[in-house]
């Protein structure tokens, strides 16, 4: 993993999140994704939802409903690509984009 990337993350991490949302349509449904990452005091806390837009208030029929915490960055970092759809790249630009 990238050192440049969790020295991103930790600096934005300091204040604010990082959030990732995005949705697709299927059919006549709309699905959304929402993905967090962010800092609590000294844990890190992760987040990802999808769910189609119509259940929007009711999490018990997300089709998935994630939340973890972590002690340190790198591991959160690591729980995020390797079993999210969420990809390094996504977090470096959402990273980037906090600067704007």
């Amino acid at each position: 993993m990238k050192e440049s990337l969790l020295a991103q993350l930790k600096h934005f991490l300091e204040n604010k999140g990082i959030f990732i949302n995005s949705s697709n349509h299927v059919g006549d449904d709309v699905f959304m994704e929402e993905f967090f990452l962010k800092r609590i005091g000294g844990k890190f806390f992760v987040g990802f939802d999808r769910y189609n837009e119509k259940f929007e208030d009711a999490t018990d029929l997300y089709e998935s409903y994630i939340r973890e915490d972590f002690d340190n960055l790198t591991s959160a970092v690591n729980f995020i690509t390797l079993n999210l759809p969420i990809t390094v790249e996504q977090l470096s630009h959402a990273a980037i984009g906090r600067r704007k």
